[in-house]
């Protein structure tokens, strides 16, 4: 199962909040279900992965979740190439903890640098419900 936007090449824009329904509504439709926890997950990773692409990637250029044995696999393509950074804990301003956040939730993240920006693919293991 996959849901995917932006792979005609347009510049339609792809809110955190779209992109957690359109997940949500994936993980619904799954049987067995999906733990609680394990869907909560999936959405604070989209939720992070879009938003950083809004704010420091010049926008979605292309967005995925697909349902794979075993994982799910959040894919969030944006327009920069400036890679992910994690920022010195010790400074005292709001902000710098998703990307952490994503690879903490993630069982394995990889970034891919192209010529007009970067995809992002972080893999989340699926647990079911009953499993």
């Amino acid at each position: 199962m996959t849901w995917q936007s932006g792979t005609d090449g347009s510049t339609k824009t792809v809110r955190a909040a779209e992109a957690r329904h359109r997940a949500a509504a994936l993980l619904a439709d799954l049987n067995p279900a999906v733990q609680e926890t394990m869907a909560a997950d999936v959405l604070l990773v989209v939720s992070e992965l879009v938003t950083n692409a809004v704010r420091h990637g010049g926008g979605v250029a292309g967005y995925s979740v697909t349902v794979e044995e075993g994982s799910v696999v959040v894919e969030v393509t944006d327009r920069s190439t400036r890679l992910p950074s994690v920022r010195d804990t010790g400074e005292l301003v709001p902000g710098g903890f998703g990307w952490p956040l994503v690879c903490r939730l993630a069982h394995t993240t990889l970034v891919r640098p192209h010529a007009s920006g970067k995809t992002i693919q972080a893999r989340l293991p699926l647990h079911r419900v009953g499993r």
